[in-house]
This record gives structure tokens, sequence and C-alpha cells, in this order.
């Protein structure tokens, strides 16, 4: 099959292609740019996808730094544009949300690793201290309490 003409230049060999080597080797043999460049799908004028998504990430300094982005600043820089901040934004959303071991209400808290365990994925990416929630806590017990959670806007009092 012939490869269509591109404005963007030469491009890399097929097998050299994040989608093709997603296929052929599984997603962690791809780089954060490479992963990245296939949520973007396309490029810029003059850039194809994978160095718009690496442009971004040293502009953010790695996939840390683009976690902490907010999506109206994603959208503004070169290459992306609305659609484009949604996707990444959305994607990050999931692997937080995948990532979160979430206590629930009425759950057992054993010890300090359950806490951490609850709150460092939400907390982490934070660049200052928040209380974010309000412990009903009961105890049942010796050995363990249980705890329902009032979510709080930031800056609420608890």
């Amino acid at each position: 099959m012939p490869q269509r003409p591109s404005c963007r230049g030469a491009r890399p060999p097929v097998g050299d292609r994040p989608r093709e080597r997603l296929t052929a080797l599984g997603p962690a043999a791809l780089s954060d740019a490479e992963l990245l460049a296939l949520l973007l799908r396309t490029g810029d004028r003059g850039a194809d996808a994978l160095a718009v998504a690496t442009a971004l990430l040293e502009r953010h300094g790695g996939l840390h730094g683009l976690a902490r982005v907010r999506g109206r600043e994603l959208k503004d820089a070169p290459g992306i544009g609305p659609a484009k901040s949604a996707s990444v934004c959305a994607s990050l959303e999931l692997g937080r949300r995948l990532a979160a071991r979430r206590l629930h209400p009425g759950a057992a808290i054993r010890g300090p690793g359950d806490v951490f365990a609850h709150f460092h994925p939400s907390l982490r990416l934070v660049p200052h201290q928040q209380l974010r929630w309000s412990p009903n806590i009961t105890f049942r017990g010796p050995a363990e309490l249980y705890v329902d959670w009032d979510r709080q806007a930031p800056g609420q009092a608890p």
C-alpha cells in the first residue's frame, strides 16, 4: 500500500511509528512522548504528533509536570487546541482515578498506610497543603475505626 504524501516532511518508517510499536511491542515499550503522541493523533504544521508530544513534555518538565497543568494552559501550547487538551486532561484524570485506592464510607482504617493510600493520589500533585475532606470518625473496637468523608472545597472551613 503506497504511503500518502505528507506536508510535514519525511515520515518515519512504519515500524518506528508509535501505533505500530504499540501493536508490536505493547504499551510498556513506548516512551512517554510516544504514548502522548497516540493521544494527540495528529501534529501541527511542520511537526508530527510525536514532535508535538515531545515539545509538550519538555515544556512542562515531563509527564509529572504535564499532570499538573490545567486544561486552559495546555490548549494554548503549539499544536494543542481544545479537543487535544480535553483528551490529554481526561487521560491524565483516568490515570489518577485508576491509581487511587479510595476508602469508601464505612471502610476500616487499619493504619497510616490506609490513610496514605487514600489521600496520596489526589494530593501528590498539589503544590501546597490543602484540607479537602472532613472525616466523621467512628471507633469500632481497639484496632479499627470507620470513616465517612465529607468533601470540602479548598478554602472552605471544616
